[in-house]
């Protein structure tokens, strides 16, 4: 009995990913202005609005469009005074997703990351983390 108690829990932890367990398929991603009445808008790659706010917004985003496809959005901010700010926000792989395999998931890991949007983190255009937050002043 403790031998199939012991297989049971091996196939568990075996059947895992390290990004499906250390990520989830949506990221938040936190946008901070100086101006409590800015306009903030963020775009997917389709041009369609998915999120908007005023001053300071936090938004659950998506990491890829599907599992195999990243996803990409445009981020609008404006001022008061109509000036206009705008950045990207990219998918690109997570390091879990093959380093964390290589180590811990093993094949069962690298095949149920590889069907799975956790696979992705999402970056500005110039490498900051959007969960940390982005500050933009005008």
């Amino acid at each position: 009995m403790k031998k199939i108690i012991a297989l049971i829990i091996l196939i568990l932890v075996a059947a895992t990913g390290c990004a499906s367990i250390m990520n989830t398929t949506r990221q938040d991603v936190i946008i901070n202005t100086n101006e409590s009445n800015s306009v903030i808008k963020i775009y997917d790659s389709n041009g369609t609005i998915i999120s908007e706010g005023k001053g300071n917004l936090t938004a659950r985003l998506k990491r890829a469009k599907d599992k195999f496809t990243e996803e990409s959005y445009k981020v609008q901010i404006t001022s008061p005074k109509g000036e206009v700010k705008e950045f990207g926000i990219n998918s690109e792989l997570s390091m879990w997703f093959p380093i964390g395999n290589f180590v811990f998931g093993g094949i069962p890991g690298w095949v149920i990351d590889g069907f799975s949007e956790a696979k992705y983190k999402l970056r500005t255009t110039d490498g900051v983390n959007p969960s940390n937050g982005i500050n933009v002043t005008f």
